[in-house]
């Protein structure tokens, strides 16, 4: 299976509606590719090997517009990792560099979380044999045998939004190309009070017709799910203060659960704090259904 993932890696045929990537987004990209062996193995994970550029594939905005970009754009959803071809699919944002960043940033963390998988031999008359894979578990998310059912998916996804999050303040400022759109977001969320300013994620600025600039700020996303794992981890850390010494150290079990796959240590952690049957009935809580 090693042999079959590098071939995948290699084979980065263009996407529908794929478009040439500018000389900023190559250079973000690199900027991210480098960094991401370390933050992974930060959370117990290990990198894939081979990635490069080329696995990012970056979507026209104006050719996917309308119903074929509605897909991207639902749920929160502006790129995706294509587990069947291991590569990611991203949807830029048209004013933001750093948006676009985000979005290469959590497709790829969701590429290199924990993975299992079933290989099944599809017989096709006078041709060879087709092997067919089916994740069983990627990162948080635990898949039924029809593939029907995604079990955990919005704390996956929301737990995965969180680790971009931790990604941005760790690694963009060494990235050149995106100083500007960093220094614009400091500049914003030092005139916003409260905690609002941590959902900001970016902000784009454009200049109306009458000459007036707008201002738009775009929070993190999976806003819901990640309140939801937020009072989740504030929960943990209250019921166990002898065993953490933050919720920081509460929500690296959750980080580790995606990368390392240890699904069973925080299912154990959960059932102790809030009662047997709660971390299935989070799992359902948290399904997205086909």
């Amino acid at each position: 299976m090693k042999e079959m993932f590098a071939a995948l890696l290699k084979d980065q045929s263009p996407e529908p509606h794929e478009r040439e990537k500018s000389p900023a987004e190559r250079k973000v990209i690199m900027g991210i590719l480098r960094c991401l062996p370390e933050f992974i193995r930060a959370y117990g994970g290990r990198p894939i090997d081979g990635l490069s550029e080329t696995t990012i594939h970056l979507v026209d905005e104006v050719a996917v517009s309308g119903k074929r970009g509605e897909s991207f754009l639902e749920d929160d959803v502006a790129g995706r990792y294509d587990f069947a071809r291991q590569r990611v699919i991203v949807l830029p944002d048209m004013d933001s560099l750093l948006t676009t960043a985000h979005r290469v940033i959590h497709e790829l963390l969701h590429m290199e979380s924990f993975l299992s998988f079933s290989a099944e031999a599809e017989a096709i008359p006078h041709q060879p044999a087709k092997t067919n894979l089916h994740p069983r578990r990627i990162g948080l998310s635990v898949f039924n045998h029809a593939q029907t059912k995604r079990f955990f998916r919005d704390l996956d996804e929301a737990t995965v939004e969180e680790l971009t999050a931790r990604f941005d303040s760790r690694y963009l400022a060494n990235i050149p190309e995106l100083a500007a759109e960093l220094r614009r977001r400091a500049e914003f969320c030092g005139q916003v009070k409260g905690a609002f300013r941590n959902e900001i994620a970016s902000v784009a600025s454009e200049k109306l017709p009458d000459g007036r600039w707008k201002t738009t700020a775009q929070s993190w996303r999976y806003g819901a799910a990640r309140r939801r794992l937020q009072d989740l981890v504030a929960k943990l850390y209250a019921a166990n203060r002898e065993r953490f010494t933050s919720e920081e150290e509460v929500f690296d079990l959750f980080a580790k659960a995606v990368f390392k796959g240890t699904l069973l240590d925080l299912g154990q952690l959960i059932e102790k704090t809030l009662g047997k049957g709660a971390f299935r009935e989070l799992g359902e809580q948290t399904m997205l259904a086909a």
